[in-house]
């Protein structure tokens, strides 16, 4: 796990977020990222809420990025999962 700062706030991430993060990262471009691992709250009575935001979320995005993580990827010895 390790902690990044997002605007004044601390989110811990999985090393499987950290390294898409950085993949994505554009230091002098601002993006808006929907991760699902951070903006679904699993134990959290809004999960429901945000759940159903995640129709939205897709549908109004230009591009879409998933990550199943590399320990995945080399047990499945591909990259194109379908």
């Amino acid at each position: 796990m390790h902690n990044v700062l997002i605007d004044v706030h601390v989110l811990t991430i999985t090393r499987n977020v950290g390294s898409i993060l950085r993949h994505l990262r554009k230091p002098k471009k601002r993006k808006f990222l929907w991760i699902d691992t951070a903006c679904i709250q699993e134990k959290d009575d809004e999960k429901g809420t945000q759940v159903r935001c995640m129709s939205e979320v897709y549908h109004e995005t230009a591009k879409v990025h998933i990550c199943v993580g590399a320990e995945l990827l080399r047990r499945h010895k591909s990259h194109s999962l379908i």
